[in-house]
C-alpha cells in the first residue's frame, strides 16, 4: 500500500510538471495540443513525435520537444507533406528539392529510386554525372534510370557505356553495341592510331572513324593473305594507302621483283598494321632485295624464272657498268646461272661475288694444247685459203673473238680457233701472237705462237686395187701406198662407170673404165696420183653348178667336164676339197698340185658312218678356153648303206674373179 501511495505521487508530481513545460512552451489546457493546455487531459495530449527531430533541428537547430506549438507544427505540416509525397521526412525532401525534385508523390518515388539505387545503377549515376545517383539532379537521375534498361536491352553495359558510345555516335542497337565493344577491346588500335593520328583508344574514335579502321583491318588481312600466298602486287600496296616513295628505291611504281622481295620481310603476324608494314617499306634496301632475287632465279626457284635477270636486276646488285653497259651480257647470264657446273648460290650473295663470278665466265682461258710452238698442223699451209685449225679459247660467257698481231700476223687471218694464211706461204718459221676476248672480259689473255712451215716431200706411190666392178654393180675402191694424211679422191677419166666418194658404180655393158686416184698434199707431203683401168666384167657362171654322178666305187676313175662361162678368161681353178656329209657345201683344203687325196681310217668320218675306211682322189685334168675337165675316184670299205659325196671347186678368171661350184658323187 505504502509503494502505490508513493507511485501515485510521483505520476501526478510528473503531468504537473509536463503541464507546467507545456504551459511555458505555449499550449493551452484543452489537452488538444494546438496551445491551449488542458489540465484535465492526459499526458499524450502533448503528442510530440520524436521521430521529426531531425526535421525540427533541419528547421530550428532543436529537437522536437524544445520547440514552441507554432515551430512544432510548421515542422509537422512539412513533414506531412513531404510524407505524402514519398519523401522519408521534409529533411529527406529538402535534400532532393536541392536536386530539383518536387514535393509530388512520382518525384518522391523517383528520389527513393535514387537513394536505393543498385551498384549497376550508382556506376552509371558516377560515370555518366560524377555523383552518385543521389547526389545528382532529377534530370539526371531519371536519364540515367530510364536510358539504362533501353542501353542493357541493346547490349550495352549500362547507360554511362550508352552514354560513351553515344557521344562518339553509336546508336542504341545491338549491332552498334558489337561494333562498340569491339571498339573497347582495343584490338585494333594500330589502325585506330592510323585513322586518328596519336589516338591509340579505338573507343576515342568516332564510330565511323572506328568502321574506317575496321575496314582498313580487313583489307590488311586480306594482303596480309597475298604475301602469304606469295602474289602481292604493288597495286596492294597503293590500295593499304602505303607511301612507296618514301624510298627513293623502292619508288611509286615498283617492279614486280622489288615486290617479291617486300614479300618475304613484311611481316604477316596477327595485328599487323600498315605502319608497320610502312616501317619496312621505309627500310627496303635496293641490293639486298636484288641479291635475292638473283639468287632465287640461280636456285631455279617456282616463280622466278631466268627472264626475270634484267640489267637493271644486275645493276641494282652492283654488278659493275663495264659488265652491264655491254648490250645482251643478261641474256648470256640467263643462260648460265642455273647451271650448278657453272654457278653456285655462293656466287650470287654478295656484290663482290657476283662481280667475279662475271668475270670468271666472261674472260676467256686457253686450253693447254695445242703447244706454244706448233712444228705441224693438219692442213697446209703454203697457200692461200689453207688453215691451221687450233684448240680455241673458252668462255662460259659470250662468244671469243681473236685478234691476230706480231712480226707476221700479215701471213695470216683468224676467226674463231681457226688461223687461215692470207696468201701463198714458204716453207720457214712464222712467228705472231693470239689474243682471245669476249664481249664482257676485263682480261684478255693472249698466246706468243711459233709456226713452222718445213719443205714437202714426194709421197710413196699409190696404187688403185680393184680389177673389176660387175656391170650395174658398185664395189668399194680400195688404195695402197701413199704418205700422210692428205684428202684421197677418186674420178672416172674414161668408161661409162661412175664415182662417188670411193663407191664405184660399173657401166651397164662390159668393157673398161679408167679410175684416177689422187692422195692430197700435207705440210710435209706433196701430192700423189695414180690412173688404173678397171674391167666391167659380167659374173661367173660354171655348168653344172653341182654334178650328180651315181657311180661306183673303187679303183675305178669318174670323168667330167664343166664349161665356164662369164668373168675374163683365162680361167684357173685355184682351189679344191671335199666333205663326206651333205651337212654343207663348204670348201676345204688347200690349192691344187696334180692330185690331191685323202685316206680315211675307221671312224674318220662322221658318227653315223664311222666304219667307212678307204681314201679318195680328186685330180684336175684339163683347162682349156672355158672347159675344165677333173676326174675322181672314190676307193673305200663301207659296211652298210651307200653314201653320197662330192668334191668342191672354186674357179678364177683373169680379173681375180672366183666361183665355187661341185662334183657330187654316189656310190
Amino acid at each position: 500500500m505504502k509503494k502505490s501511495r508513493v507511485f501515485i505521487f510521483v505520476t501526478c508530481l510528473t503531468m504537473v510538471a509536463v503541464a507546467a513545460e507545456a504551459q511555458r512552451r505555449g499550449f493551452s489546457s484543452s489537452g488538444a495540443g494546438k496551445g491551449a493546455y488542458d489540465g484535465t487531459a492526459s499526458t499524450s495530449s502533448w503528442n510530440i513525435d520524436s521521430s521529426l527531430d531531425g526535421d525540427c533541428l533541419a528547421q530550428f537547430n532543436k529537437v522536437c520537444s524544445e520547440l514552441s506549438p507554432a515551430q512544432y507544427q510548421s515542422v509537422k505540416a512539412k513533414y506531412d507533406a513531404a510524407s505524402a509525397a514519398n519523401y522519408d521526412s521534409n529533411a529527406d525532401f529538402e535534400t532532393a528539392n536541392a536536386l530539383g525534385y518536387t514535393l509530388t508523390a512520382d518525384d518522391g518515388t523517383t528520389w527513393s529510386e535514387a537513394q536505393a539505387a543498385s551498384t549497376d545503377l550508382e556506376t552509371d549515376c558516377n560515370d555518366t554525372h560524377n555523383g552518385n545517383c543521389d547526389a545528382i539532379t532529377k534530370t539526371q537521375f531519371v536519364q540515367v534510370n530510364d536510358g539504362r534498361a533501353d542501353a542493357v536491352a541493346a547490349g550495352y553495359d549500362g547507360y554511362a557505356d550508352w552514354s560513351d558510345a553515344n557521344a562518339q555516335g553509336y546508336l542504341q542497337n545491338a549491332t552498334d553495341q558489337s561494333v562498340w565493344a569491339e571498339a573497347k577491346a582495343n584490338s585494333l588500335s594500330a589502325f585506330c592510331e592510323a585513322e586518328v593520328p596519336g589516338e591509340t583508344e579505338c573507343s576515342a574514335l568516332t564510330k565511323s572513324q572506328y568502321q574506317a579502321a575496321q575496314n582498313g583491318n580487313a583489307l590488311m588481312e586480306a594482303k596480309i593473305a597475298k604475301v602469304t600466298a606469295g602474289t602481292l602486287i604493288a597495286s596492294d600496296l597503293d590500295d593499304l594507302g602505303l607511301d612507296l616513295t618514301t624510298n627513293s628505291t623502292l619508288g611509286n611504281n615498283p617492279a614486280q621483283w622489288k615486290v617479291d622481295y617486300l614479300e618475304t620481310v613484311l611481316s604477316t603476324a596477327s595485328g599487323t598494321s600498315k605502319s608497320d608494314w610502312q616501317t619496312t617499306i621505309d627500310a627496303f634496301a635496293l641490293s639486298t632485295s636484288a641479291l635475292w632475287k638473283i639468287g632465287q632465279i640461280q636456285t631455279g626457284a617456282a616463280g622466278h624464272p631466268t627472264s626475270d635477270l634484267s640489267v637493271a636486276l644486275l645493276s641494282a646488285a652492283g654488278v659493275s657498268s663495264s659488265y652491264t653497259s655491254v648490250s645482251g651480257i643478261h641474256t648470256d647470264l640467263q643462260g648460265v646461272i642455273t647451271n650448278a657446273s657453272l654457278t653456285q648460290s655462293t656466287d650470287v650473295d654478295d656484290a663482290t661475288s657476283l662481280n667475279s663470278w662475271i668475270a670468271g665466265m666472261a674472260n676467256p682461258s686457253w686450253s693447254t694444247t695445242p703447244s706454244l710452238s706448233m712444228t705441224k698442223a693438219e692442213d697446209t699451209v703454203d697457200a692461200s685459203g689453207d688453215q691451221i685449225v687450233l684448240s680455241p679459247a673458252t668462255s662460259d660467257l659470250g662468244t671469243v673473238s681473236y685478234a691476230i698481231t706480231g712480226t707476221d700476223a700479215a701471213s695470216f687471218s683468224v676467226s674463231g680457233g681457226t688461223i687461215t694464211a692470207s696468201g701463198t706461204i714458204a716453207p720457214g718459221d712464222y712467228a705472231f701472237t693470239l689474243t682471245a676476248s669476249t664481249p664482257y672480259s676485263t682480261t684478255d689473255p693472249a698466246r706468243n705462237f711459233t709456226l713452222n712451215v718445213p719443205d714437202q716431200v714426194a709421197q710413196s706411190s699409190i696404187t688403185i686395187a680393184t680389177k673389176y666392178v660387175n656391170p650395174g654393180a658398185t664395189k668399194t675402191l680400195s688404195l695402197s701406198g701413199g704418205s700422210g694424211d692428205g684428202a684421197l679422191t677418186y674420178t672416172v677419166t674414161a668408161g661409162n662407170c661412175t664415182v662417188s666418194g670411193s663407191t664405184l658404180t660399173g657401166a651397164s655393158t662390159v668393157g673398161n673404165c679408167t679410175v684416177k686416184a689422187v692422195k692430197a698434199s700435207t705440210l710435209n707431203y706433196e701430192s700423189a696420183q695414180t690412173t688404173k683401168v678397171i674391167k666391167v666384167v659380167t659374173a661367173i657362171s660354171v655348168n653344172p653348178n653341182k654334178k650328180y654322178t651315181d657311180g661306183k666305187c673303187g679303183s675305178g676313175w669318174h670323168t667330167q667336164e664343166f664349161s665356164i662361162s662369164g668373168g675374163q678368161s683365162p680361167y684357173e681353178m685355184v682351189q679344191a676339197g671335199w666333205k663326206v656329209t651333205q651337212a654343207q657345201n663348204v670348201p676345204t683344203g688347200s690349192g691344187l698340185s696334180g692330185t690331191i687325196s685323202r685316206a680315211y681310217s675307221s671312224g674318220g668320218l662322221t658318227t653315223s658312218q664311222s666304219s667307212i675306211k678307204g681314201s679318195r682322189e680328186f685330180q684336175r685334168q684339163t683347162i682349156s678356153g672355158n672347159k675344165l675337165k677333173g676326174r675322181y675316184r672314190w676307193t673305200i670299205n663301207y659296211n652298210g648303206s651307200s653314201s653320197n659325196n662330192w668334191i668342191n671347186m672354186k674357179v678364177e678368171d683373169a680379173v681375180g674373179q672366183t666361183k665355187w661350184f661341185a662334183w657330187e658323187l654316189d656310190c
